[in-house]
């Protein structure tokens, strides 16, 4: 069976692939995994204009969501065409989709895009999105670190991996 690798994107990280698919590439070439590159996304709410009527309803905006994700994703997938990868753009609970994504995608190893500098939000976020994958068996998480700035000397193969966070532990404990 072909390995599986999940990357997943949060919402509020939707640049996140472009600096961190290298990494992503890099292991999912070592391990000749199929690439499944999932972001999550609560569902937005209507806006309304300044007389308080509807001006985008949330399917006109889940739309616009989904159309500026998925050419960000297809900007940072473009380089990797030796790869097996798609895309994908969910709405709803982000927690309660990744779970559904695990179930029917069952990857092997699923990798967080974690910003190094986020606030207490979003590393909640993170800890929820992370605990998830792990309490599921067999399944390893890898955080990729999509701020380089933290990074004294970046490896050509490998500069968005911290390889202390490749199984369970991180930083966002």
């Amino acid at each position: 069976m072909t390995p599986r690798l999940l990357a997943v994107i949060p919402e509020g990280e939707e640049a996140a692939p472009l600096t961190g698919m290298t990494a992503v590439a890099a292991v999912a070439r070592a391990e000749r995994a199929r690439v499944w590159l999932a972001y999550f996304h609560r569902i937005p709410p209507a806006r309304l204009d300044h007389h308080g009527r509807v001006a985008v309803s949330t399917d006109t905006e889940m739309a616009r969501i989904a159309g500026l994700t998925a050419e960000t994703l297809r900007l940072a997938t473009r380089a990797f065409d030796d790869l097996d990868i798609e895309t994908v753009v969910r709405f709803g609970s982000p927690p309660r989709e990744l779970t559904l994504e695990l179930e029917a995608f069952t990857p092997t190893l699923v990798a967080l895009f974690a910003p190094r500098d986020a606030g207490p939000v979003a590393r909640w976020r993170m800890r929820t999105l992370r605990h998830r994958v792990t309490s599921r068996a067999g399944v390893r998480v890898l955080a990729v670190a999509t701020d380089w700035s933290r990074w004294s000397v970046p490896s050509q193969t490998h500069p968005a991996v911290s390889w202390q966070d490749v199984v369970v532990g991180g930083p966002y404990d």
